[in-house]
């Protein structure tokens, strides 16, 4: 066991601490990235998931002055096959042994999801750092992990109006009607799935998390690439009016085209049209993150459309048990 140093002190997390591993996250990402990356709303949203248990979950730990120091949380769903945690140890507490505490609570609570998987399933425990904190990325490798994923977070600053989007025959765009969050839903099962970690969701599901529970939910930031023959949407950006922890940059939350429309320039269009909407309106900077190894290309779709690459979010990963047939 690695224990605290002298005067540190580990407890799990309440309500009441909400704001305060907000600010905490936050300062850990300034000292990154030179941006916040998380709002009061989102982390509250997380905090109220009916999976998440703040007793066993979420965890701090205080410096000997009372100080918040370190900050972290832990997240199974089903089918718990890859769980995983995110932390923030405070610029002032790096490098004394709090990260280690961290994983090794982290590691001790994910035994508990191993016996909800599947008999033969591979099982790990993922974190993620940003590129530019090679402190954290040396501690993980030397803690076991492995860097496993990149994700791109990409950012188109504009200076001028983007060109105008070109169209596929019989295809336009709107944005969301009454009553349509079901079809949205549906398309974004089909459109998602070839995503790293794409993890499905009930109608009931993406309806909390995507419209009830989103902070400041505005419909008129859903486009809709829709098939005129027959209504189908085919494809989507949805997107929010501020980036968590950047209200000065438009965040695209998912960007997508169903299979049967792919490679006919739909992507590409939607981009343009997204980011001349958020021109009109006023915003100048618009972003979102990308995996890197998207089996659909999604990096090269988003350089031609005007975006580059700010920072590099790095996916660590440990297992916990291999699958059967890797024991031999």
């Amino acid at each position: 066991m690695i224990a605290l140093p002298d005067g540190y002190s580990l407890r799990f997390a309440t309500m009441d601490d909400l704001e305060a591993a907000v600010d905490l996250t936050n300062i850990r990402s300034m000292a990154d990235i030179g941006e916040g990356d998380i709002t009061v709303a989102r982390m509250r949203g997380w905090w109220l998931e009916p999976e998440r248990n703040l007793a066993t979950d979420n965890w701090l730990i205080s410096a000997p002055d009372g100080q918040l120091a370190a900050y972290a949380d832990y997240s199974e769903y089903d089918p718990y096959e890859e769980n995983g945690f995110d932390y923030a140890v405070h610029p002032n507490h790096v490098g004394i042994g709090l990260e280690q505490v961290i994983y090794q609570t982290a590691e001790r609570r994910s035994q508990q999801s191993i016996p909800k998987a599947s008999p033969d399933a591979r099982v790990t425990l993922q974190t993620r750092v940003w590129a530019s904190n090679h402190v954290d990325q040396t501690l993980l490798t030397e803690c076991g992990y492995e860097q496993v994923r990149v994700w791109n977070r990409m950012l188109i600053e504009m200076h001028h109006l983007p060109p105008e989007p070109i169209w596929p025959s019989a295809i336009s765009v709107r944005t969301l009607l009454p009553g349509e969050v079901d079809a949205v839903h549906d398309a974004w099962e089909d459109a998602q799935r070839d995503e790293f970690g794409f993890t499905s969701l009930t109608r009931e599901e993406f309806q909390t998390w995507f419209v009830d529970e989103e902070e400041h939910f505005d419909p008129t930031l859903w486009f809709l690439a829709i098939n005129d023959e027959n209504g189908e949407i085919a494809g989507y950006t949805l997107c929010r009016w501020e980036r968590p922890g950047e209200p000065a940059t438009g965040h695209i939350r998912y960007v997508a085209v169903r299979r049967p429309y792919r490679r006919r320039g739909i992507a590409h269009a939607l981009l343009l049209h997204t980011f001349r909407e958020f021109h009109h309106r006023g915003k100048r900077k618009v972003g979102l993150a990308v995996d890197s190894t998207s089996l659909t290309g999604a990096d090269r779709l988003y350089e031609r459309a005007g975006m580059r690459a700010t920072h590099q979010m790095l996916v660590f990963e440990k297992v916990l048990r291999a699958r059967a047939s890797e024991h031999g």
